[in-house]
Parts: structure tokens; C-alpha cells; sequence
């Protein structure tokens, strides 16, 4: 426990330069995304089902669906099922795999694995949480396993006497090795959302709102303009006897 806490101590330390970091990192994506990049608008929706086995253990499992082409085509499905383990009140180890099926099926799939410490802690007097994540990706027709980091930082502030949240985040992708027919090292993408967050009923949550990605491609970059539908439905026994 002492050890997991000077871990705690060093997160909440570096957690100010982290900042510092994506806000630079969040400024060059602006600034390369304001250059000519192609425009679509598109639609998330997500649901989430997290089912706790023990106070401190949870299976969960996601399914998201995007539309593309100004929401007038089924660009993707994908299916995450994962393992989360609490550590202490602000953190959590995760490990967990997707599958992305395109629409057409002529598309290239991809599956990963990837491994997660999310965090939940204070800053700046602020409620703040979020994820670093190390993805082995293995994508159709290309022969190299590509690594890939996300760092993510997400702010929600309550609405006073409502049940309601303000909601926020940043997310940036970082690819770590290339191949001839596939990423290239260095800014994949970034994501920023903003939006509102509730519960609907016991035990069920949804957040909706607007997400800006900037991604890099092979060849015109892309600026998705995004409306989000991310509903959060909790099931098991997270008491504790």
C-alpha cells in the first residue's frame, strides 16, 4: 500500500506538467487541422455495460456504432470487452481487447489488445480523472504490430442541485513504431469533447455532446466533427459486506 501511494504521491506531482503537455500537444493538432484538413460530420453512439463482480473487480463491455459521410453511412462497429481492477480510491488497473468491423466488410478490420491505469484525482482544486493506455494494434494487411499510446484527461463539474454534469475531455494518440502500409510514428490523433452528463435512472448514466478529432492520414489529414450518445448502464453487487 505504501508503495501504490508515493505512486499516487508521483501522479499527483506530474499531473501539472501532463497538463502543460496535452495543451501544447492540443494547440499543434488545432494548428495543423486549421490547414486544409477534410471535414465530415459524424454520429457515436456507445453503450457501455459494467458489471461488478467483487467492490473492486468489474467485466465490462462496450459497443459503439459511428456513422461517417455527414451521418449518412455506417462507418464502424466495435466491440470491447474488458477487465477492471481498483487499486486504491484513485486508481484502477485495466486490460481489455477491441475488434473494429468496418461497413462495407471490403474495408480493413482491426483488432487490439491493450492495457490501462486510470486515475481520479485533484488538481487545481478540480475533480479530475483519466487514462494512459498501451495498445498493441494488428490491423488487416499490415504485417507490422503497431504500438500505440492515449493519454487522456477528463474534467466534470456538477451543476448545483441538479443531477446533471458539465463534462469534458482531452485525448491524444500517439503512434510509437510505423509500417510502409499502415500508421507512421509520431501525432496519430486528438479528440476533444465537450457535453453534459445525468443519470436517467438507477444505476444508468448518459452523456451526450460535441467531439472535435483531428487525425492524421496517408494523405489529407481529417477533421470529424462529431455528435455524441454514450449511455453507461451498471449492474452486480458493488457493496461491500
Amino acid at each position: 500500500m505504501k508503495q501504490i501511494g508515493l505512486m499516487m504521491s508521483a501522479l499527483r506531482g506530474g499531473m501539472k506538467r501532463w497538463l502543460v503537455l496535452m495543451v501544447l500537444l492540443l494547440s499543434v493538432s488545432l494548428t495543423h487541422g486549421a490547414m486544409g484538413a477534410e471535414d465530415d460530420t459524424q454520429q457515436w453512439t456507445s453503450v457501455t455495460i459494467k458489471h461488478a463482480l467483487t467492490p473492486d473487480v468489474s467485466a465490462n463491455f462496450t459497443a459503439r456504432v459511428r456513422l461517417d459521410e455527414d451521418i449518412s453511412h455506417a462507418k464502424d462497429l466495435l466491440v470491447r470487452p474488458w477487465l477492471s481492477v481498483k487499486a486504491t480510491d484513485g486508481l484502477s488497473l485495466g486490460l481489455g481487447y477491441d475488434h473494429i468491423e468496418p461497413f462495407p466488410s471490403s474495408a480493413n478490420s482491426e483488432d487490439r489488445v491493450w492495457q490501462q491505469l486510470e486515475f481520479k484525482l485533484g488538481v487545481f482544486d478540480l475533480p479530475v480523472s483519466g487514462h494512459f493506455r498501451l495498445e498493441e494494434r494488428f490491423l488487416e494487411d499490415v504485417d507490422t504490430t503497431i504500438f500505440r499510446t492515449r493519454w487522456r484527461l477528463e474534467l466534470e463539474i456538477p451543476i448545483p442541485d441538479e443531477d446533471w454534469y458539465f463534462s469534458s475531455f482531452n485525448e491524444v494518440f500517439l503512434n510509437h513504431n510505423s509500417d510502409s502500409d499502415g500508421p507512421q510514428s509520431g501525432f496519430d490523433q486528438n479528440r476533444l469533447f465537450f457535453g453534459l452528463g445525468g443519470n436517467l435512472a438507477d444505476r444508468v448514466k448518459a452523456e451526450f455532446g460535441y467531439q472535435w478529432v483531428y487525425e492524421r492520414k496517408s494523405g489529407e489529414d481529417e477533421n470529424i466533427h462529431a455528435l455524441i450518445l454514450n449511455l453507461t448502464i451498471q449492474t452486480g453487487n458493488t457493496s461491500r459486506p
